[in-house]
This record gives structure tokens, C-alpha cells and sequence, in this order.
């Protein structure tokens, strides 16, 4: 995958952006996807973004996006905090773009999930 998306509180939203260089602002989204409070920037060959208030629209409506697990996983010398496996690819199929079934064919593919737990 291309890019990090990063789902936080507001406040840490713009924190987060603003330590970047990046100014928040709303994100508009393409009709699909809008989020209250949007920023990205490259970070090696990674695009990272961050999105707060993340909302997709699915059966004729807006629906806030909200994680409800949370699992510890080490990245280098960092802990962040993810959902569970089987809440990523709950989103996955959600969203359902292409590139979101290629992520929950990924994600399914773990063996053991590297940290992440199960529900």
C-alpha cells in the first residue's frame, strides 16, 4: 500500500499537522469520504494522511467513522494504536473501493496478525 491514513481526534489532528508543516483544513472528500479536519504529507515513499470527524457515506447516508478496538503494535521504536483486524476489514468493505479490497485481502493474509487482535 501507497499511504498511511491516520484516524484521530481533532485535536491531535491538527496537532499532528501543524508539527508537520501542515495546515489542517476539511476535508471535502470526493461524495464518498469527507472528514471534519483533513491534512496529508509525504513521508518517504509513503502519503500520509490524517483525518478527524471521518465520515463515508453508505446506504444514502453519512456515517461517522469510529473505531471501537484497539490494539498495540510496535513500529520501530513507536506504539500505535490500530483496530482490531476484523474491524479493519469491516472498514475495508465499507468503503469499498478497489484498493480497500486489496487492503482486506492483505490484512486477512496475516498469519498470526502481527499484534493485531481478533474480535
Amino acid at each position: 500500500m501507497g499511504d498511511i491514513d491516520l484516524l484521530m481526534s481533532r485535536s491531535d489532528a491538527e496537532g499532528l499537522l501543524r508539527s508537520r508543516g501542515v495546515e489542517p483544513r476539511p476535508g471535502s472528500g470526493n461524495g464518498h469520504f469527507r472528514s471534519d479536519v483533513f491534512g496529508r504529507w509525504q513521508a518517504g515513499s509513503y502519503k500520509v494522511e490524517v483525518m478527524a470527524g471521518f465520515h463515508v457515506r453508505a446506504d444514502g447516508r453519512w456515517r461517522e467513522v469510529v473505531p471501537s478496538s484497539r490494539c498495540a503494535v510496535r513500529v520501530g521504536d513507536a506504539e500505535l494504536f490500530v483496530p482490531s483486524v476484523d474491524e479493519l476489514v469491516a472498514m475495508c468493505r465499507l468503503f469499498g473501493r478497489e484498493k480497500d479490497a486489496e487492503r482486506e485481502r492483505l490484512l486477512l493474509s496475516l498469519d498470526p496478525p502481527r499484534g493485531l487482535g481478533r474480535s
